[in-house]
C-alpha cells in the first residue's frame, strides 16, 4: 500500500479503508487475537502464538535448495499474500513483553496484533473527552441524588448496583470495540457515595442539634431521645393518638402579685414554674404551655409511654407536694397562700405541629384536652387540687393497680360536654401512712356518695354528716351534705341521676 493512502487525521489515522484510533498520548489500544502459556518442567513457561512462526534457518535453506534445483522444504507459495515479521525470539535478547495473555509474550506478537487489528476491522476506539466526562457525571449525580433520598441501607444497594454495572457496561462495550472508562466512573461514584453519606451525616447532626435545642426546654430527657431517633414526628400536621392530659393552675397567684412589687412578680412565678415543671420532667411528661400562672403539659405524645396515665397522676402529686411546701415558706413572709389546682384526663386527641410552615407549635387538641382544662376549674367548685377523669383513673389502675388513692367525687355534665363524666379526687398514695380515722372516713364517702347517686337523699345526707365529723375540713363532703339539705326540701322531679352540672369553668 502507498505511503499516500496513509492519512493521520486528529486522533486517528487512516490506512486505505481502515482507522486505526489513537490516545490523546498518540498510542493506541491494541486488540490481541489470543495465545496461551505452556508449563514445563522447573518451573517454566513459554508462550504458544496464535501465529504461525517459521525457523528462518529453514527459509535460508529452501532458498539454497531453489537455487541448486532441489525440492525446499518451505514453498514460495506459503508466503503469496501474507505479511511477515521478520524477528529475533531468543529469551536472552531482551525482546519479551507482558501482555493480557502472558508476560513472556515475544514482542513481534504486540505487531502482529496490531496488523491484525486494521486487516480485520477491529481496532479499538474510546470516546472523546465531553462523552467521557459525562459518563463519569451523570451516573455519579444520578447516584448523589438516590442515596440522598434513600435510606442508608436502600442507599447503599444503590451504590453496589451502580458499582456492578461499571465493569459489566465495559464489558459489553468491549465487544463492541469501545473502550470506555472504568476506574475514573468508579472513583468519581465512590467519592460522590462517601461525600453524600457525610452530607447526610452533618445534616442529621444538625437536625438532632436543633431538635434538641428547641425541644429541651419543655420535653423530659428520655422524651427528647425517642424524638431525636424519629425526627419525622416534628413534621407540620397531626396525629391520632391516646394522651393524658394535665391542666394546672396556681391558687392566689394574682394576690400575692398584687402584694409585690411589679420586679419580683415575673421572678416569683419562674420560681414556682420551675418547681412545677421539674416536677413533670421528673415523670417524663412533655410541657405544652405556660398560660400566665397555668400550665399545660401531656403524656404519650410524641413518643410512646405506657403507663402515661399514672405517671400524669405521679407528677400531679408532686406538683402538689411542693406547692405546699412553698406556702408554707410564702406565709412565713405574711404573704397570702398559694396553691394550686390540678385537671387530669385520658383521652384520643390530635398531636402535632400546629401553625404555619415558618411558625408552628407542638400541642395537642381536641375535645378531651378541653375536658382536661374543665376538670382543673371543677375543683373549684368541691374545693379539691387534683381532678381526675374516669378513663385516667381507670387507665392508671389498669397499669399500676392499687397505688392511687382515688375517691369519686361526683357524676357531673361538665361544661361544653353532653355527656355526664365520672370525676375522681386523686388524694395520694395507697402506700402513704393512714389512720383508721381516715380509712374510716373514705368507706362512709364511698356510701354516702354512692346513696346520693342511688338518690337515697336522706340516708346520704346522714353519712355526709358522719363524713364530716370524721373529717370536718373535707370540702366534699361539705358540698354534698348541703345538696342533701337543699334537696330534701324540695319535691325531687323525673328521673334522678344524680348528675352534677358544673357552674363554672
Amino acid at each position: 500500500m502507498p505511503l499516500s493512502q496513509v492519512i493521520v487525521s486528529g486522533n486517528r489515522i487512516r490506512i486505505g479503508n481502515r482507522t486505526l484510533y489513537l490516545k490523546s498520548d498518540g498510542t493506541s489500544y491494541i486488540h490481541y487475537q489470543g495465545g496461551r502459556i505452556i508449563h514445563s518442567g522447573m518451573k517454566r513457561q513459554s508462550f504458544e502464538s496464535f501465529y504461525n512462526y517459521m525457523p528462518l534457518d529453514l527459509v535460508l535453506e529452501s532458498i539454497d535448495l531453489l537455487k541448486s534445483g532441489g525440492k525446499p522444504p518451505v514453498s514460495p507459495a506459503y508466503f503469496k499474500d501474507r505479511i511477515v515479521l521478520v524477528t529475533a525470539t531468543a529469551a536472552g535478547l531482551s525482546d519479551l513483553r507482558s501482555t493480557p495473555f502472558s508476560p513472556v509474550t515475544p514482542g513481534v506478537e504486540i505487531h502482529a496484533n496490531i496488523i491484525d487489528g486494521i486487516l480485520s476491522g477491529h481496532t479499538f476506539s474510546s470516546p472523546g473527552t465531553l462523552i467521557t466526562a459525562a459518563m463519569i457525571c451523570i451516573p455519579a449525580v444520578l447516584l448523589s441524588i438516590l442515596v440522598f433520598a434513600l435510606t442508608p441501607i436502600r442507599g447503599f444497594m444503590v451504590f453496589l448496583v451502580f458499582s456492578s454495572g461499571i465493569p459489566a457496561i465495559s464489558w459489553f462495550a468491549i465487544r463492541e470495540d469501545q473502550i470506555l472508562p472504568l476506574i475514573k466512573p468508579f472513583t468519581a461514584m465512590m467519592l460522590t457515595y462517601l461525600c453524600v453519606l457525610l452530607l447526610k451525616y452533618l445534616i442529621e447532626h444538625r437536625e438532632k442539634a436543633r431538635i434538641r435545642s428547641a425541644f429541651s426546654h419543655y420535653l423530659a430527657p428520655s422524651v427528647l431521645n425517642s424524638v431525636l431517633q424519629n425526627p419525622d414526628q416534628l413534621k407540620l400536621g397531626g396525629e391520632r393518638r391516646q394522651a393524658t392530659i394535665l391542666f394546672a393552675d396556681l391558687q392566689g397567684f394574682t394576690s400575692l402579685a398584687e402584694r409585690l412589687p411589679p420586679e419580683e412578680v415575673g421572678s416569683t412565678l419562674n420560681i414556682l414554674m420551675e418547681e412545677l415543671t421539674s416536677s413533670i420532667q421528673m415523670h417524663d411528661g412533655t410541657i405544652d404551655k405556660f398560660i400566665g400562672d397555668a400550665i399545660m403539659a401531656e403524656w404519650n405524645v410524641p413518643a410512646d409511654q405506657p403507663g402515661h396515665a399514672s405517671l400524669a397522676c405521679a407528677a400531679a402529686l408532686e406538683m402538689e407536694s411542693k406547692i405546699e411546701r412553698l406556702a408554707v415558706e410564702r406565709n412565713m413572709e405574711n404573704l397570702p397562700r398559694l396553691g394550686i389546682r390540678i385537671g387530669i384526663n385520658t383521652g384520643e386527641v390530635v398531636s402535632g405541629n400546629m401553625g404555619s410552615k415558618g411558625i408552628f407549635d407542638y400541642t395537642v387538641i381536641g375535645n378531651e384536652v378541653n375536658t382536661a382544662s374543665r376538670l382543673e376549674a371543677f375543683n373549684k367548685e368541691f374545693g379539691t387540687v387534683i381532678a381526675v377523669s374516669s378513663t385516667t383513673a381507670e387507665e392508671t389502675e389498669r397499669h399500676q393497680p392499687g397505688k392511687f388513692r382515688f375517691r369519686l367525687l361526683a357524676s357531673t355534665l361538665l361544661v361544653g360536654r353532653k355527656v355526664p363524666l365520672d370525676v375522681y379526687e386523686l388524694t395520694g398514695y395507697m402506700s402513704s401512712p393512714s389512720d383508721d380515722q381516715e380509712d374510716l372516713f373514705y368507706e362512709v364517702y364511698g356510701r354516702a356518695i354512692r346513696k346520693y347517686l342511688d338518690g337515697d337523699i336522706g340516708e346520704a345526707s346522714k353519712l355526709f354528716v358522719k363524713a364530716l365529723e370524721l373529717k370536718p375540713d373535707d370540702s366534699a363532703s361539705k358540698v354534698y351534705e348541703e345538696l342533701c339539705r337543699k334537696i330534701g326540701s324540695e319535691q325531687l322531679e323525673g328521673d334522678w341521676d344524680g348528675t352534677y352540672r358544673q357552674m363554672k369553668k
